[in-house]
């Protein structure tokens, strides 16, 4: 049977898949309703600024040493607070599943601290740490570690019990168990509870910042917002969501590589 002939688009690579057309479409839609709505004087004025006054506004911070240097603070203050956030939740999970009553008491309390607003402790925090980037990275560990230790600490109790007979077996110590059984079991939780302490993290730092601060992108915005500059604002907002898009397709990555070196693993 022969072959349908192709269109000149289907031949030159034109042709999208549906879900593509329907993004291009939604995003087309969201930029003539808001062109239309920054127009119509229906909102506070500059508020919905035109999107070529928000590209230009973008052009302007990447021109400008200021920005980079903010953003450089507050990379690293996100990066330090998931580091330390993640090791504090994986150790803390790890203890709490293997505490057996004690350990799920614990955790009941932990559940407790995690659903409370994590900006009510920032004036604490300000006392201890100051005002500098120590406290933004204090206040993001501490509001991402919380996910990392109850998602671990309830994959540890989902474990199979093979993986803590062969342990006992071979008499392995605490700390060993750990390391060689709970850890290697825990990769995917682990990048899971990780996914959602990225979120976390980033929220927490730039709260921080718009709250005290003298630099960052949070101390950035709100410098903006003050200054009733509402393109900076914007231009600012989508320079922090693509960092949140570019780190989550980061840890999408690294969750594909390991997931190809364990199939490697068992096939060999």
């Amino acid at each position: 049977m022969a072959d349908a002939p192709l269109g000149p688009a289907s031949r030159l690579g034109w042709r999208r898949p549906p879900t593509t057309q329907l993004r291009l479409i939604a995003i087309l839609g969201f930029l003539a309703v808001w062109e239309g709505l920054g127009a119509s004087g229906l909102v506070y004025p500059g508020a919905l600024p035109s999107w070529t006054a928000i590209l230009a506004a973008l052009v302007k911070f990447l021109l400008s040493p200021v920005f980079w240097f903010c953003l450089w603070v507050s990379a690293l203050e996100i990066a330090v607070s998931l580091a330390l956030g993640t090791a504090l939740g994986v150790f803390a999970g790890i203890a709490l599943g293997m505490g057996g009553l004690a350990g799920r008491g614990l955790e009941r309390h932990a559940q407790y601290v995690a659903s409370t607003p994590k900006v009510v402790f920032l004036p604490l925090i300000f006392i201890l740490f100051g005002i500098g980037s120590a406290s933004k990275i204090a206040v993001g560990a501490f509001a991402c570690s919380f996910p990392v230790t109850l998602g671990i600490a309830s994959a540890m109790r989902h474990l199979h019990p093979v993986y803590l007979s062969v342990a006992k077996g071979y008499d392995l110590t605490v700390w060993q168990t750990a390391r060689m059984v709970y850890l290697p079991a825990l990769r995917r939780p682990i990048l899971t509870a990780l996914r959602i302490a990225l979120g976390i993290a980033f929220s927490a730092c730039l709260v921080a910042e718009m709250k005290f601060s003298s630099a960052g992108l949070g101390w950035l915005i709100t410098a903006s917002y003050e200054r009733s500059r509402f393109a900076d604002v914007y231009a600012l907002l989508a320079v922090v969501i693509g960092l949140a898009i570019s780190a989550t397709a980061l840890l999408g990555r690294l969750e594909a590589a390991f997931d190809r070196r364990g199939r490697l693993k068992v096939s060999v």
